[in-house]
Formats: C-alpha cells, sequence, structure tokens
C-alpha cells in the first residue's frame, strides 16, 4: 500500500507517494526533488514546526548548513521567516 505525504516543504506543498513511514523519513518528509536541494542549498527551518521555510543556493567552497528560525508563518509568526533572507554575495552571508 503506498502513502501519500505532504512535503515538509511550506512553499513546495506537494503530495508525493511512499511506500512506508520510513522511507518517507528518509526523505525528511519531503518530496524527491525538495529532497534533492538539500545537498545544494541551505536550509531555512523552522525551530517550532520543523517546517522547511526557504533553500538559499550554496556557493562551491561552501558545505550546505541548516539556519533555523523560532517560528515561522505556519505557526503565526512570519516576522523571523523575513529577517532571515538571502544576501547573494561571495565574501558575506547574512
Amino acid at each position: 500500500m503506498k502513502l501519500l505525504i505532504v512535503c515538509n516543504n511550506s512553499g513546495c506543498g506537494s503530495v508525493f507517494p511512499a511506500g512506508s513511514i520510513e522511507e518517507a523519513e528518509a526523505l525528511g518528509f519531503m518530496c524527491p526533488a525538495c529532497n534533492s536541494k538539500t545537498v545544494t542549498h541551505h536550509i531555512i527551518q523552522c525551530r517550532h514546526c520543523y517546517s522547511i521555510v526557504n533553500f538559499i543556493p550554496v556557493y562551491e567552497d561552501e558545505e550546505p548548513v541548516i539556519f533555523y528560525v523560532k517560528k515561522c508563518s505556519l505557526c503565526g509568526d512570519a516576522k523571523e521567516e523575513r529577517n532571515l533572507s538571502p544576501s547573494f554575495s561571495k565574501d558575506i552571508f547574512i
């Protein structure tokens, strides 16, 4: 039996099939397209509900990391999301 899982990326929200909960958990409850971004992008994640808020591209000499916000718009506070918007400069990352 296939399970239908909603992508954990709040910006995506697509529904994808998974053979089991373990398979979906291995993908981080993200659709395959969003899961593939985890190696080429930084992740912005809500510390409260663990939803993925955004992806920021990684430069070639950087390692992908996870940035956390206290609460996201799904939790009722979009202010944190606006404070952590990407600034694309090779020398500085805010």
